[in-house]
């Protein structure tokens, strides 16, 4: 103690105290400052998703319309039902509605089939781009919207019905005008 005593006394003499306060503030602050260690996992886009084994092109199915009003038009069980009957061939899937564009085409819908319980569209296809697959592998994806057209007539009852309904393409989107959608992967 008394030898820090006298090293004070010394350093007010020769008018050091003031630069050594300095210091003693400059480490009390690099003593205050803690640093953290965070564990950080690096991991393949390949391991990430669920299904991370899973080979393209991925089967996918769903529902993708049911009997309501969804925008302008009212879909009557009767015009949905008919919309299946004469359905053949495919539907393009494509992303958010871009039907004009061929990049935006990833897979295909093959099948379509009439719920008479829950009364609505189901579909069946695949999808042929890998990002997209493990999208909806991760559920980061989780709906479609299919662009339809359609005859318009008015009914006294719904409005504007959809008659004679033709599928243009079915879309992986964000959130579908049908609210009952569903978009699921068959591994």
């Amino acid at each position: 103690m008394d030898f820090l005593k006298t090293e004070e006394n010394l350093m007010r003499e020769v008018g050091h105290v003031e630069f050594l306060s300095r210091i003693d503030t400059a480490m009390d602050k690099i003593k205050n400052q803690i640093s953290e260690v965070i564990p950080v996992t690096l991991k393949s886009s390949e391991s990430l998703s669920k299904g991370s084994k899973f080979t393209l092109p991925l089967k996918i199915k769903g529902k993708m319309l049911g009997v309501g009003r969804h925008l302008e038009r009212y879909y009557t069980e009767e015009e949905l039902k008919k919309s299946v009957d004469k359905f053949k061939g495919t539907i393009p899937l494509k992303l958010d509605h871009r039907h004009r564009e061929a990049s935006s085409t990833i897979g295909v819908i093959t099948n379509l089939i009439w719920n008479p319980v829950e009364r609505v569209v189901m579909y069946e296809g695949h999808i042929n781009d890998e990002t997209h697959a493990r999208n909806v592998l991760d559920e980061v994806t989780t709906e479609v919207s299919a662009t339809i057209f359609s005859l318009k007539q008015y009914n006294e009852l719904f409005g504007i019905v959809g008659r004679e309904l033709e599928y243009v393409e079915l879309s992986l989107v964000e959130e579908g005008a049908y609210s009952g959608n569903t978009l699921n992967a068959e591994l």
